[in-house]
């Protein structure tokens, strides 16, 4: 099993299209920034909302991110995460 990420319109869309469970997971970012992750399994693939939840205290520390290095480690870290549960 492998992760995807959607932008908000395509998951949404996914979502009415078929509808499935919407499950929330916890990544810690490796600047210790922890935040959740929404996504669905579907065929085989995990689909996460490539958007990033942390606590309101740590929303400003996540503005001063790039966005691109942002969107590396969320798909890296979805990817494992999903890999290591489908071992389970």
């Amino acid at each position: 099993m492998f992760a995807r990420h959607l932008e908000p319109d395509e998951f949404m869309n996914a979502l009415i299209q078929t509808p499935c469970k919407v499950m929330h997971h916890l990544i810690c970012l490796d600047n210790g920034i922890a935040g959740i992750v929404y996504g669905f399994e579907q065929k085989g693939v995990f689909y996460y909302l490539d958007r990033f939840f942390p606590s309101k205290l740590k929303e400003s520390c996540l503005q001063k991110m790039n966005r691109y290095d942002l969107h590396k480690e969320l798909y890296t870290k979805m990817n494992l995460k999903v890999h290591l549960i489908s071992l389970q």
